[in-house]
């Protein structure tokens, strides 16, 4: 037998990413004699996993009749690629504090901002009570503080978006750093290749592995503009296998190949028991779920989809039956760096049906709503997603799970011209009259919505109020409570209609009636 060592000619030209590990195809030219011979392939991680290791040659009569994997000291690292990370990493930490600190004086602005605001307030309600200032001259110091508040909230948000970027830069360097200095000897992989040739001549030899330390996750970017909305879909990728993937053909999958060879398995139902005792009653109130459409094509039409061309972007998708995997159009390089680097998927325009909702049990704003369709012909991934307006960034989000065809809601932030206000005008508990066998309980409030844009605007107002899952336990709507809709679960809501300047008050009042021996729980 022959052995032809092949030392840096069989370079990483595929990897498809996995949610947990990554599969690496290398691949390149080996010149072989007739007979049976072994290639050694130098130089590989030792992260690779020896049990999932393939080869193959391409172009050539050759049979693999042996594969096995080793071991071999590598070269330490050079000091000077260790200098310029502590160098890089004490430039990121003295940007860190000049973000903090501009986020101390931003919010020392905003506490005098507060401050004016509620002086300004109180001299609205003086001069108001003496009748001796014009109505324009509260709007307009009003409008002012509101427009300085905005202004300040918006470039918070910029500088915390910074922040949380700067520190996963961080965190990433300073575990390159703490593998850099771990002891300088280090174990590198080989992987030896026996061959069978019918003669000699040029072939292509793929060795192929897979290792940890690797994943991917899809992120989003929405942003909302003049010309309407567009939602960018990109795969954050992060590897520190050891092995830099400079200039690979980049797969992401969804598969689980972890999940794919373990069957799951019952255990015994162990049943026991005890004495029943008196439980007292609960009120439940339900939380919504995310609106499924019966338009959605079902699984079944889904399950041998052909490969599709995104909206936009650059990755081309391809759906299976158990995963969908994005092949990344020319190639990519992610350095073993264990950071995040952004890879684009796809860019899909969204026609959006924009509306203006608000919960002040839960917040104190109106938030602008934005109802979608998935108009692509794959699901978009559950994952984060950052909102920018024309304004700048406004926050982050989470999107659920959307398979082609279903709506999906998005928030692109809050909307400082519309204000809310809920006030709790009572909580009365009544105890039964003397031969009464009820006792009532009584809450009360009135929610406040007032429109400073210069253009009408309607705003959905949602409150709930408990769920009874026992006759003996009964709620009712106070007699000024009319809201639009109300629902089996317990949502009220209101379509509210305000012209600029308008400031509308709605009632809104429950009583709940239960026997007087029980005890109430759930709300």
């Amino acid at each position: 037998m022959s052995d032809t060592t092949n030392e840096g000619i069989v370079p990483i030209d595929r990897v498809t990413v996995f949610a947990d590990r990554a599969r690496v195809a290398r691949r390149g030219p080996v010149e072989l004699a007739a007979g049976q011979q072994q290639v050694t392939v130098r130089g590989l991680t030792a992260a690779l996993e020896p049990g999932s290791l393939r080869a193959r040659v391409e172009g050539a009569a050759v049979r693999v009749v042996g594969l096995s994997a080793g071991w071999e000291a590598q070269a330490s690292p050079p000091r000077e690629e260790e200098a310029e990370l502590v160098a890089r990493i004490e430039e990121l930490e003295r940007q860190r504090e000049g973000l903090t600190d501009r986020l101390t004086i931003g919010d020392g602005r905003q506490h005098l901002l507060d401050t004016y605001a509620g002086l300004a307030r109180d001299a609205v309600g003086r001069h108001a009570a003496a009748g001796d200032a014009p109505p324009e001259r509260w709007g307009a110091a009003l409008d002012f503080l509101a427009e300085r508040a905005t202004e300040q909230g918006q470039a918070r948000r910029a500088l915390e978006l910074e922040v949380r970027e700067l520190d996963r830069d961080l965190r990433a360097r300073r575990r390159e750093l703490e593998r850099l200095r771990s002891p300088r000897e280090r174990q590198a992989r080989t992987v030896e290749v026996g061959l069978a040739a019918d003669g000699p001549g040029a072939a292509t030899l793929v060795v192929e592995y897979v290792v940890r330390r690797a994943g991917w996750a899809p992120a989003y970017e929405v942003r909302a503009g003049g010309e309407g909305l567009e939602l960018a879909a990109q795969a954050t990728v992060t590897q520190g296998t050891g092995e830099d993937w400079d200039g690979v053909e980049l797969l992401l999958s969804t598969a689980r190949p972890g999940e794919a060879v373990r069957i799951p398995e019952l255990t015994p139902l162990l049943l026991t028991g005890h004495a029943r005792v008196k439980q007292p009653v609960t009120i439940v109130s339900y939380g919504t779920e995310r609106e499924k459409r019966d338009d959605a094509p079902p699984p079944e039409q889904r399950a041998a989809a052909p490969a599709v061309a995104a909206p936009g972007g650059r990755a081309r998708a391809e759906e299976s039956e158990t995963a969908v995997r994005f092949v990344v159009e020319g190639r990519e390089t992610v350095p073993a760096d264990r950071r995040p680097h952004k890879v684009e998927l796809m860019r899909l325009p969204l026609e959006a049906e924009l509306s203006h909702e608000t919960i002040p049990k839960l917040a104190p704003f109106v938030h602008l709503k934005a109802t979608c369709r998935n108009s692509a012909d794959v699901p978009l991934l559950a994952g984060p997603v950052d909102v920018f307006r024309s304004s700048g960034f406004i926050g982050s989000g989470q999107l659920e799970h959307v398979a082609p065809g279903e709506e999906f809601s998005l928030s692109l932030g809050t909307e400082e011209e519309l204000k809310v206000r809920r006030i709790r005008d009572e909580a009365v508990d009544r105890k039964p009259r003397l031969l009464g066998s009820k006792r009532t309980l009584t809450h009360a409030y009135r929610v406040e919505l007032t429109n400073r844009a210069d253009g009408p605007r309607t705003v959905t107002l949602v409150e709930n109020v408990p769920v009874s899952q026992r006759e003996e336990i009964q709620v009712e709507l106070g007699v000024d409570t009319r809201p639009d809709e109300r629902d089996d679960d317990g949502f009220l809501r209101w379509n509210v209609a305000l012209e600029p300047g308008q400031r509308v008050e709605i009632p809104f009042a429950f009583s709940i009636s239960y026997p007087k021996e029980w005890n109430l729980a759930g709300i």
